[in-house]
């Protein structure tokens, strides 16, 4: 992976791939269990849903596709991580890509990401 088209290719297939594994997650029992969480948890409780276990297993599938994310980003940019590549900046960057596209939607990040970045593109002169 010499080129950076190359590398950005190769990025781009694993985010489609785990946006699909993403979006068919939500779509199946897990996914059920997480909107019923979110949209009351005592009601769900009652029907029989772990609340604790539902949000930890949230909590761990993010936090894998985040990292994912993470180290990504730094091969494409970097080709090497370091700390001082993510300032405050970049997280008000990513914020505001997850809100322009929509919080509860995945196809909403891609968008929202390709919506910054071209108001954040290169500027001449």
């Amino acid at each position: 992976m010499d080129s950076p088209v190359e590398r950005c290719l190769l990025v781009l297939a694993i985010a489609v791939l785990v946006a699909l594994g993403a979006a068919n997650l939500v779509r199946g029992n897990l996914g059920r269990q997480w909107m019923a969480i979110r949209d009351m948890d005592i009601a769900a409780e009652i029907i029989g849903i772990r609340p604790m276990q539902s949000k930890l297993t949230a909590f761990a599938i993010s936090s894998f596709i985040l990292g994912l994310a993470g180290a990504l980003w730094a091969f494409v940019n970097l080709r090497s991580w370091e700390p001082y590549a993510f300032s405050i900046d970049r997280s008000f960057q990513l914020l505001f890509i997850v809100i322009i596209g929509g919080l509860g939607s995945i196809i909403g990040c891609f968008l929202g990401a390709a919506v910054k970045t071209r108001r954040s593109g290169p500027r001449v002169g």
